[in-house]
């Protein structure tokens, strides 16, 4: 339904958007859904990578899986999505809203995060190795047993998050508040 809608907002990507409908997983690479709207859309396993997802409204989404890898997901709202074993390296999300979304085993290296918000998110066996997440907040995330080695986190607020076997090494973190 929501699937639909996107493609008839967006004729660059209505032939991939319909075919979604039918596919496990879907092939999406590269395809532009600026600011479409998701909701608790099944794109376990999806390849979107390097799509563009500025804006969109991916609330509560099954991308268990998926290939987001190079995709522009800045200003998205992702607040309580599936991402385990996602990839989004090299992804951007620039003030996107992750909280309480779930990111277990994700590969989150060289991820661009500036400002992002993910609270009470579970990065726990995330590979976020070099990602950058400067200004974002963390409050409550669980990075058990993640690796964040060489990542940035100059400014980040990562009041009470988990951060139980952690790899930290090179981390950057001033004037980090933990």
């Amino acid at each position: 339904q929501r699937l639909a809608a996107v493609a008839a907002m967006q004729p660059k990507a209505d032939a991939r958007v319909e075919a979604a409908k039918r596919c496990a997983p879907c092939n999406l690479a590269g395809a532009d859904l600026k600011r479409a709207d998701l909701r608790g859309v099944n794109l376990a396993g999806a390849n979107l990578a390097g799509a563009n997802l500025h804006g969109a409204k991916l609330g509560r989404a099954n991308l268990s899986g998926a290939n987001l890898s190079g995709a522009n997901l800045n200003r998205s709202d992702l607040r309580r999505a599936d991402l385990d074993g996602a990839d989004l390296s090299q992804a951007m999300l620039f003030r996107a809203d992750l909280g309480g979304a779930t990111l277990r085993k994700a590969k989150l290296e060289n991820l661009l995060a500036g400002n992002a918000e993910m609270i009470g998110a579970t990065l726990s066996g995330a590979d976020a190795r070099f990602a950058d997440l400067r200004d974002a907040r963390l409050g409550r995330a669980d990075f058990t047993g993640a690796d964040l080695s060489g990542a940035h986190l100059h400014n980040a607020r990562m009041v009470e998050a988990v951060l139980k076997g952690a790899n930290l090494q090179g981390v950057v973190a001033i004037e980090a508040q933990m």
